[in-house]
């Protein structure tokens, strides 16, 4: 297991401080990563945290994913997630009579 882990579904940037603390009471945080998603008219933020073990990274997992933050429930993984697919418009069918 990768001592990386990947956040999302944080809500906002300045919750990923928060993420940090929850994150240091399993264990050391060697280093995090932030990037700002513009999404509906707001910033979203995703996190990726280096741990100090594959103990603590796999400890984070099991205890925050799915954990609720500020009304949002948080994924924790070790995979990086894959990129969001583009929106594509979708066409109505005709139904058969």
């Amino acid at each position: 297991m990768a001592k990386t882990l990947y956040v999302s579904n944080v809500g906002e940037a300045s919750n990923l401080c928060a993420i940090e603390d929850l994150f240091t009471t399993v264990g050391d945080v060697d280093s995090r990563h932030v990037e700002l998603i513009p999404e509906s008219g707001h910033q979203l933020g995703f996190g990726v945290f280096e741990m100090s073990t594959e103990q603590q990274a796999s400890d984070c997992v099991e205890r925050f994913n799915g954990a609720s933050m500020n009304g949002r429930q948080l994924a924790v993984v070790t995979e990086r997630p894959k990129a969001r697919p583009k929106s594509v418009p979708t066409t109505k069918r005709k139904s058969k009579k």
